[in-house]
């Protein structure tokens, strides 16, 4: 039996939370979120999971490259229908400093997500909180 999304997901995140054994290094970041992108935009999905996660694991603590390869993720599972896995790194990456000036994006994948879910109370709070 092959494992589901969510568990290939489980399995990222512990990995990307393991991060004392690597060096931060945010040109490393940079350079496993760009390759991420392009196998996203090469419909490469899990692949491209793999490489957002691994930018999480060499991004700094609190940079803007780990809150770019958290919301990167969430992009890549919200197409998969991993709404939760989504939720998840959508929180990690607005908690973070992704960029006010994209933050817009955040907000709509998380309102889809609150739909798919069927969490309308909480569709009207996300709006809210987003000001």
């Amino acid at each position: 039996m092959y494992p589901t999304t969510a568990d290939l997901f489980a399995n990222l995140v512990a990995k990307t939370n393991a991060t004392a054994e690597n060096v931060k290094d945010e040109a490393k970041a940079k350079s496993w979120r760009e390759k991420g992108n392009d196998e996203y935009n090469s419909k490469k999905f899990l692949q491209a999971i793999c490489s957002y996660t691994e930018s999480a694991k060499f991004a700094p603590q609190e940079s803007e490259a780990l809150a770019l390869a958290y919301a990167n993720r969430s992009a890549v599972l919200l197409h998969l229908g991993e709404d939760v896995a989504v939720m998840q790194d959508l929180d990690r990456a607005l908690a973070g400093k992704y960029p006010v000036e994209k933050r817009y994006k955040l907000l709509e994948r998380r309102t889809k997500c609150l739909l798919n879910l069927g969490q309308v109370c909480k569709f009207s709070l996300a709006q809210v909180s987003c000001y």
